[in-house]
């Protein structure tokens, strides 16, 4: 039998006390010890979307249009749905929520697959989703005004 003793070994950065076996029994480690766990599986996984949403924002502009009058019943895949059937696939619907209400905002973005089917929806500047009048136009990125901070 293996006499397991511990020390305590404090952490420079945090200052907190852990306590450590000098000695272990590699006989009674837990073999998930060694392999990968549920936590990491999912961190890797939405570490690899985040990769995934970065290289989505680096798309061409002008795949990007602007909704505005949308109504507050429309949800995203309602109007994914109503530009896929008039224009052709789309890559991405966002519709801004008020943070304090929770409420859509009345305006959002659609990002095409291809340039050519933004520039036809760019075209027809008006149309009618969920009995309102919307209107479309193109998604010029401003860049963002760094401010000082004092």
């Amino acid at each position: 039998m293996l006499r397991t003793t511990t020390r305590t070994i404090v952490r420079a950065v945090r200052f907190t006390p852990r306590v450590v076996p000098r000695f272990v029994n590699f006989s009674t480690v837990r073999r998930s010890f060694f392999e990968e766990d549920e936590n990491q599986a999912i961190r890797r996984k939405e570490n690899s979307e985040t990769i995934q949403r970065s290289e989505r924002r680096q798309r061409d502009p002008a795949c990007t249009i602007f909704v505005r009058n949308i109504s507050f019943k429309t949800s995203p895949d309602g109007l994914k749905s109503f530009f896929e059937d008039k224009f052709g696939p789309v890559a991405n619907v966002v519709i801004p929520v008020d943070q304090e209400s929770g409420r859509p905002r009345g305006f959002g973005f659609v990002e095409f697959n291809y340039a050519d089917s933004a520039q036809e929806a760019i075209a027809l500047e008006t149309m009618e989703l969920d009995g309102r009048q919307i209107y479309t136009s193109s998604y010029d990125r401003k860049p963002r005004i760094v401010r000082p901070q004092y």
